[in-house]
Parts: C-alpha cells; sequence; structure tokens
C-alpha cells in the first residue's frame, strides 16, 4: 500500500492500513490521506489521535509559528457514520486556542454528501471556534503553495 498523489514517493511516517497515511513535517505541517471508503467514530478517533500526537510530540516547533496546518486528503470517502462526525467536532472543540493554524479538507466528487458534511465542519470551525478551515476537491495545489516537499518528511 503505498500514498496517492499528491503524495506519491513521500517516505511513510504513520500507516494503518484501513485508516491510511500520516505525515508530520517540520516546522508545522501535518497531512493525512485516508484510504477507507467509510469512517467510523472509532477511525475519526484515531485520525485526532494522530494530529494531537503531532500537537504534543513538535509542540516546540509548532508554537512559534503560530500553530499547525494541516491537509486532510479524504477524497476516499463516499460516506460516514454520524459518530465520526461528532468525534471530529469534539476534538476540535477540546484543542488549545491556537493549537492549530489552519486545516484544508480535500473531498471528491464522488459523494456530495461527504463534501456537505466537510462543508459543515468548515462551518463549525470557522464561525464557532474562530478557526480556518476550507473544503478543496484537490489537496495538490494546496501541497505545492505551501512549499513541502517529501524531502523533509520527518
Amino acid at each position: 500500500m503505498l500514498p496517492r498523489p499528491p503524495f506519491v514517493g513521500w517516505p511513510v511516517k504513520k500507516l494503518d492500513p484501513r485508516l491510511g497515511f500520516a505525515w508530520f513535517i517540520a516546522p508545522n505541517f501535518f497531512f493525512s490521506q485516508l484510504v477507507l471508503e467509510r469512517a467510523s467514530a472509532a477511525d475519526a478517533t484515531m485520525l485526532h489521535d494522530w494530529v494531537d500526537d503531532a500537537l504534543a510530540v513538535h509542540s516546540a516547533t509548532i508554537r512559534p509559528t503560530g500553530g499547525l496546518i494541516a491537509v486532510h486528503d479524504l477524497r476516499s470517502l463516499v460516506g460516514y457514520e454520524s459518530g465520526a462526525r461528532a468525534v471530529t467536532t469534539e476534538r476540535m472543540r477540546r484543542r488549545v486556542p491556537g493549537a492549530i493554524q489552519s486545516v484544508t479538507i480535500a473531498v471528491g466528487p464522488i459523494n456530495p454528501l461527504v463534501k456537505m458534511g466537510a462543508q459543515a465542519v468548515a462551518l463549525f470551525a470557522t464561525t464557532v471556534l474562530q478557526r480556518r478551515m476550507t473544503v478543496v476537491s484537490d489537496p495538490g495545489p494546496v501541497v505545492t503553495a505551501l512549499g513541502v516537499r517529501a524531502i523533509f518528511a520527518t
């Protein structure tokens, strides 16, 4: 199992064969790429555990940059359980203000309901938590704009 574009060639740092991949890249970047088609509350918990682990382990490099910049590639999803969205909003709510600088969620055109769910979470993050979150269809341009390269993956 290997990552798909735009993460082709990136050394695998975190892998769960059912959930997917994740990378922390110093000083403050977190990327994930899911491989499953339907997300459960347990899947959302694991993804947020990975984010929280990066925040804890790399806090010394993240804090001075103004927070973690996360890009989640969810294009494989065609559906999710309601518990997955509940876990996501609760875990976002629990994070210390300023821990996350921005989040980009990439969703594919496979299922418009997944896109609507991502947009609902983004609206919650923006209006309630005052955090910047955007929804895109392709994470590639975001990764390119951030200037992150696989060689820097740690």
